[in-house]
């Protein structure tokens, strides 16, 4: 599979809008790897997990046509992770659309189309679109892809956040972005897999590098990525990357290669290509 990053940053990107930060002040001046876009990815571009309010610029920029993509998994309702508004593109009169999208998401993120595209959740024929709701321990397949959700600690448990594991053509990558520690039961259905690409978030960077609850530091990162090794998670060749950083950390990207680095962690920026 291969995986690209459209984005690696939190809820404000980086640097964030109307901020006057250092950390923000420092990004636009190096420019390159310090600018983040809200955090998405695309899976052989066909695939997208997130779909933020940056997405149209990140395709562009990357090379992914959207008349390509088939599903969208949605993590959770947030919006620099579900921007369903534009979605509404895909209707008659904006666009020829020619297949469906279909779209997974938990109930919260589902609950936001009606509000934006005016429509109940079974009247969507005209935006070729097909809802899904995805609980934790779900295991989907659609075509030849399948993915398992598992029950990520962020949102506020009512709102049954989730992370993805997700298979095809006999490679296993894990996006899990917006969690902190995961509980057990978690813990337990990634360990029923082997991992070729695993993908960690770092909201609260190496500044904060304890936080474990709703978002990771990097501390936390770093342990996450050794119980999977300890559970027998990770492949032997395994890629472990870290991303979803928030610039009130004020780690730029040359500081999160010189902890993560060391440690075998692949630092995340905007375009990353990785293939396995």
């Amino acid at each position: 599979m291969k995986l690209t990053f459209l984005g690696t940053a939190a809820a404000e990107g980086w640097p964030a809008l109307f901020c006057e930060c250092e950390g923000c002040k420092q990004a636009l001046k190096n420019g390159g790897k310090d600018i983040r876009h809200r955090c998405a990815y695309v899976i052989d571009n066909d695939t997208m997990v997130d779909f933020g309010p940056d997405t149209y610029a990140q395709c562009l920029s990357y090379g992914i046509d959207t008349a390509n993509i088939r599903r969208l998994l949605i993590t959770h309702s947030h919006t620099d992770h579900f921007t369903p508004k534009e979605l509404d593109w895909r209707s008659r009169g904006y666009s020829k659309v020619e297949h469906d999208l279909d779209l997974y998401a938990n109930q919260h993120a589902l609950d936001k189309l009606p509000a934006v595209l005016f429509k109940p959740l079974d009247q969507l024929q005209p935006w070729r679109l097909i809802p899904h709701l995805v609980k934790p321990g779900d295991c989907i397949e659609d075509g030849d892809i399948r993915f398992t959700a598992i029950l990520a600690d962020h949102a506020g448990p009512e709102q049954l956040p989730l992370n993805y594991i997700i298979e095809r053509n006999g490679s296993t990558i894990f996006i899990g972005n917006d969690s902190g520690w995961w509980c057990e039961e978690s813990w337990n259905i990634l360990s029923r897999f082997k991992l070729d690409i695993a993908v960690i978030e770092c909201t609260y960077g190496v500044r904060f590098k304890e936080h474990t609850v709703k978002h990771m530091g990097a501390d936390c990162t770093v342990a996450a990525r050794d119980e999977m090794q300890k559970r027998g998670i990770l492949k032997q060749d395994a890629i472990v990357v870290a991303t979803h950083f928030s610039h009130n950390c004020q780690d730029l990207h040359a500081d999160f290669e010189a902890f993560f680095n060391p440690k075998g962690i692949t630092v995340a920026y905007d375009g990353l290509v990785l293939e396995k």
